[in-house]
């Protein structure tokens, strides 16, 4: 009866071990989700670098197309960079898109050249068409993306030329005024 009660403790004991080891800690899944969507908003930055300072005029046609780029950078295809003459600093009205009368530190009562400044943009080859516009106080398109995917991206270095006619008519100022003016360029979409 030794051994029959040994066998039966035995059997016992692995039944235990079994049960214990089938019951166990049971652990529940610690998992999760979300969804996330999200579309950027179309946008366009523009960077225009350079100046003109001392420019030589001189009768006639003064054209200038290195001192002055702009670049571009447009998620969405189809924008526009457009420029104008916004008599920044209290410009004289009648001057707007022409060249005027500057003290060194504000404008002069008087004097300003009779034509427009021309601004003109470079088209940049499958991407962008420019355009050259004798500026006025209103936006006038110089540069537009293509409407295809094609116009979307980053454009760099785009040339801008700045031409500016002298008449024979238009007044020399007295040193150490100079003409100048205030070219606002302002990116858009469509």
């Amino acid at each position: 009866m030794g051994k029959m009660k040994t066998k039966l403790l035995l059997i016992l004991g692995v039944l235990v071990i079994v049960v214990v080891a089938m019951v166990g800690p049971v652990t529940a899944a610690n998992t999760g989700s979300t969804t996330i969507t999200g579309n950027p908003g179309a946008t366009i930055a523009i960077v225009v670098t350079g100046s003109i300072t001392d420019w030589p005029l001189v009768l006639n046609s003064n054209v200038d197309s290195t001192n002055v780029t702009l670049d571009v950078l447009s998620n969405q295809p189809g924008w526009t960079v457009k420029v104008s003459d916004e008599l920044d600093g209290g410009k004289l009205p009648a001057s707007v898109g022409k060249m005027a009368n500057w003290t060194t530190v504000t404008w002069g009562d008087s004097g300003y050249l009779a034509t427009a400044l021309n601004v003109g943009a470079a088209s940049v080859t499958s991407h962008a068409t420019g355009a050259s516009v004798n500026l006025n106080g209103g936006g006038q398109t110089i540069e537009t993306g293509n409407s295809d995917a094609s116009g979307a991206g980053t454009f760099n270095g785009i040339h801008i030329t700045n031409t500016q006619q002298i008449l024979s008519s238009d007044p020399v100022l007295t040193a150490p005024n100079v003409y100048r003016i205030i070219v606002t360029f302002t990116g858009g979409l469509s």
